[in-house]
């Protein structure tokens, strides 16, 4: 009864590894996974599934707080480059 919502939580914990590696590509592929797998388990899981859900629940939201951190370092990031890109460019003309 459980193995379907055992493999939702193993997707979660192997797209948490791929983050943590850096992997995004592969870790949004893991995603895709998740999201077909989810789609065929029934609208109401039975209750005996509560835990592993609610554990599956907090590794997603981790996922998506530490995605989120990246992408905000990632934007940082390129703000930094396209300042840095304008300077040189306006010494350049100087």
């Amino acid at each position: 009864m459980t193995v379907g919502y055992d493999r939702v939580r193993e997707l979660i914990r192997l797209q948490a590894e791929l983050i943590d590696a850096g992997l995004y590509a592969e870790a949004i592929a893991v995603g895709g996974q998740w999201d077909a797998h989810v789609s065929v388990l029934p609208a109401q899981a039975p209750e005996q599934v509560r835990p592993l859900l609610e554990e599956a629940l907090a590794l997603a939201a981790q996922n998506a707080a530490k995605l989120a951190a990246e992408t905000a370092r990632l934007a940082a990031e390129l703000e930094h480059t396209a300042r840095g890109r304008r300077a040189i460019a306006s010494y350049a003309r100087a």
